[in-house]
Formats: structure tokens, sequence, C-alpha cells
């Protein structure tokens, strides 16, 4: 039986919560994470300078000749360095005249040398001072719909500016497009609660009180670059989509956005406070090998925090202040209600993840999969148990509770490439934000129906953002996630809807408690 811990013990054996899942995706010849396919990242396009006045001063960034508006690297809180490493995060105490936000931004402390770990490039610099967003908006007037997305990594990398999204291509239709950059791994995730002091209790949700810290700041600040505070969108992909699910779930976050998109994400990876504890017990083992043990955590060299400890897990927890249960368990009990979801998942994700799969809820679900190799089997039972299995939980509560809710199911799948016959982790993602030729890096040569869905994609996600309601030309009328019907649209070489069978959640309920 895949129970809970079983599912936990091959999360982490897996890597999800250390980044060497995407070690194994390269091993499998699955290229989807854009981590070492470019040198650099491309600079802000040139213009002339534009201002923005915020709280903590004024901000310079360049208004292009395409009609959008660039600034990067915006702090949206203090830099958690010196003693407010490991601490909530805290407000900007600003700046006097003008700040350039033009440059790119650090991304937060991780190893980039293998870059199949990280969606930046090798030369990026990284920092503990990464509390920073980035902004590609309108050049006209607004007020215009927000869209903020929170980058994957595993929760144990990443940057705001990976190359497959593409913020222009939602500021070209009316949305200020924003980034964000959030702690990770353990700067990020460890909870020292129990290990140094009940001041640093539930530091391990640190990174989504970041976030939430960036929400609030777009709340106050984001009308001076032409958005509506009242009409914000919040979404991401892989961690992230795991992150915006916890948020969902989270009372503190109520009237900080009106939508949520959560792709390939749900909350099958949420810790208890053993299960937290037990994961701070291993990295005080290893630390202490380094002869850094209790509160010397506190002042220890940054470069103790750049690689990853076997066996801790980068999760958000049920600490009974942000989360007082499992998101799926406060999303049904009504928290956020009035906000609309998109949710959904990928049929392939990740090779490796169903590698050990069997038993009877194995055999189960082969039952409803005929005709499959082994291997296709196992790879689908594994991305259906870690994102499939958690965001219908989420869709079945949100909509029980009177939510507005909308899934997909991403099926298609490359002919040839690296790639080929798996509909992969990320795979949707340059189709979302129309950034076709970001798909040469992995391996796939864009044409005319690549294009043509990327664009129905993209209006999916964009008309979400504006209404609420998920629309584009030439697809089928998205019809909602309800508990009478647990409707959801099949992206495929065409777009088409279909609905999951009781008996085939009914599977997963149990499973993935």
């Amino acid at each position: 039986m895949y129970k809970r811990r079983e599912l936990m013990k091959g999360l982490a054996a897996a890597g999800l919560f250390t980044g060497i899942v995407h070690k194994a995706m390269a091993q499998a010849g699955q290229t989807d994470y854009p981590g070492g396919y470019r040198e650099s990242v491309e600079p802000v396009p040139e213009g002339t300078s534009t201002f923005a006045t915020v709280r903590e001063g004024v901000l310079e960034g360049v208004a292009a000749a395409n009609g959008i508006r660039y600034f990067r690297g915006i702090p949206y809180a203090a830099p958690p360095i010196g003693t407010l490493r490991f601490k909530r995060p805290a407000q900007h105490p600003g700046w006097r005249g003008t700040r350039k936000a033009i440059e790119n931004p650090a991304a937060p402390i991780q190893a980039l040398q293998d870059a199949i770990n990280s969606n930046a490039p090798a030369d990026t610099k990284v920092s503990e001072d990464c509390l920073t967003l980035s902004i590609t908006a309108p050049s006209t007037a607004g007020p215009h719909p927000i869209y903020v997305f929170f980058h994957g990594g595993g929760n144990s990398s990443g940057w705001q500016l990976e190359d497959r999204v593409d913020g222009a291509s939602f500021a070209r239709d009316g949305v200020v497009f924003v980034t964000v950059g959030y702690r990770v791994g353990i700067l990020g995730f460890l909870e020292l609660g129990k290990l140094i002091g009940p001041e640093y209790a539930g530091s391990g949700n640190n990174a989504v009180w970041d976030q939430i810290a960036a929400l609030q700041w777009l709340r106050a600040n984001i009308s001076a670059f032409g958005g509506d505070p009242d009409h914000v969108t919040i979404g991401g992909q892989s961690a992230g989509g795991y992150d915006v699910c916890a948020m969902l779930g989270a009372p503190a976050t109520a009237g900080l956005y009106r939508g949520v998109i959560s792709q390939s994400g749900g909350d099958g990876t949420v810790l208890t406070k053993d299960e937290v504890y037990a994961s701070a017990d291993v990295v005080a083992a290893a630390f202490a090998k380094r002869g850094i043990q209790g509160r010397d955590i506190l002042t220890a060299p940054v470069e103790n925090f750049v690689d990853k400890v076997p066996g801790f897990q980068n999760a958000p927890f049920v600490d009974g202040d942000l989360l007082a249960a499992r998101p799926r368990q406060t999303i049904a009990s009504g928290v956020n209600k009035n906000v609309s979801l998109l949710i959904g998942w990928n049929r392939d994700e990740i090779a490796g993840l169903g590698k050990d799969a069997s038993g009877p809820v194995f055999e189960r679900f082969k039952a409803f999969h005929p005709g499959l190799t082994e291997e296709q089997w196992k790879r689908r039972f594994g991305a259906t148990r870690l994102f499939g299995a958690p965001s219908w939980m989420i869709a079945d509560g949100h909509s029980s509770a009177g939510g507005s809710t909308y899934a997909y199911y991403w099926t298609w799948a490359p002919p040839s490439g690296k790639n080929a016959g798996f509909a992969f982790h990320g795979a949707e993602m340059s189709y979302v934000f129309d950034n076709v030729e970001a798909l040469r890096a992995r391996y796939i040569v864009p044409d005319a129906a690549i294009q043509a869905r990327a664009t129905a994609m993209h209006a999916l996600w964009v008309n979400f953002v504006k209404t609420g309601k998920p629309t584009a030309p030439g697809v089928p009328a998205w019809p909602q996630w309800t508990p009478a019907a647990r409707n959801y649209l099949e992206i495929d070489e065409d777009f088409k809807t279909s609905e999951w069978q009781d008996a085939q959640l009914a599977l997963w309920r149990d499973e993935a408690k």
C-alpha cells in the first residue's frame, strides 16, 4: 500500500527535496529543465529610462520599444542576512535617491555547478540577499490584471528569470507579470524551533512566508507599475505549483489574490511536524560533522548552505500557524473559497518516481491504463501518485467548498528527441508562455502545430488571469470541476474535455493521505 510514509520515503529517494530529481531526469534522457542550455540570460532590452515610486523609494527601469516596461531585482523585503537569517521576512528599510532596477537579480543560495539542478545559468550570482522580484509590465497606464509566478526547482534551486518564463508574452496581452525570488533549500525550509529555540519556531516555512511577503509588497506598490492590486492571480510550476497550493490553504493569504494556477503541484510533499523535525535532525547531524553545532548555524559561512544535504526535505509543513492542516483539508474547509483555481499535471512527469511500483494499488492502477509497457505503467503511476492525486484532492476540496475550479491534464508527447513519447515534467511551460523557441533546448523543433497549441494555451492562461475563466478561440468550452462531475481539459494534439471517473479517484483517496 502506498500510504503517506511510503510516499515520502519514495519522494526523498527520488530526490524531490534534494534536487537529485533533476539529475535523474538527465540520466533518463529527460531534459526539460533549462539549466545548462544558455551561458547567460538575456539582458533587459534597450530603451529609455522609466521610473516608479514605491514605499521604499524611487526605482529606475527600462521602457523598451516593444511597448513593455522592465524592472528587475526589486527588493520586497530586507535581505535575510545576519540576525535575519532563518527569520521571517522583514520590511526593507528603503534607499535614498533612485535605485536602478535593470540588472539581473541574484538567485537564492544553491549549487549551480551541476546545471541540471538549476534553471539558472552557471554564471548566475547566488546570494542570501535574494528577496527580490522582477516586473514586466505594459507601458499603458492600466490598471492591468497581475500574474505573479513562483519558479520551480524542487524548492532546492531555481531562479526568477528562467528562460521559459517569458513575462513579455503576458505584458503584450495587457497583464503585469511578476516573478519572485525566495529562499530555497536549508535557508528556506529548515525548522529550527526544536533545535535551537522557540524564537525560530516555524522557520521551516520561511520560504512560503517570503512568497507571502512578496504578495503583500505587491498589494501596497503594484499600482506604481500600472497593476490592479485587487486583480492578482498567483501561479507556479513544480515546486512553485506546490507552494501556491500551500498558500491557497493558508488563511494568512486571504485577500492577496483572486486566482491560483498550479502546474504539476498539489500538496503531496507537505510535511508533518514529526517529519520536519526528523529532516532538521538530518541537517544537524551533517553540520555537526563540520564543527557547526546548535546556534552556530545562525552565523555559519554561507558556503555551508550551497550543497544539498541528502535526506533533507525542502517542503512546507503543518506548523499550526501558516497551515493548521494539510492544504487539501483547509481548502476543503473553505479557506480562500472565493478564489478561482486552475490546476493540472502532466501524464508522465518525471522518470524514476514509479520505478519501485508494485502491490495491489499498482495493479488496480494498471487496470485503468491497459496496453502500456511496464516502464510506461510505472512512470505514469509515479506521476499520478506525486502530482495527479494531490492535484485531484485540491480540486475536489476547493470545488466542494464552492470554489470555481478548472483542471487540465497534459498528454501531448513529442514524437522525436530525447523526450519522445513522454508528456514530461515541465512540458507545458513553453506553451503557457508562448515561447516555443525555448523548446529547441529540449530537442523539440517548433512547427506550425506547436505554435498553434502555444497560442491557444497562452490565451487560456491570460484569460483566466483576466476573468477567472480559461477561454481561448478554437478551444472547447472548459467545464468546471465539481463534486458531481470531475471535468478536465485534456491537452494533446487537440484540446478536448473529459471526466475522471470516481473509481479512478477512489484509488488514491486513502493512498495519498
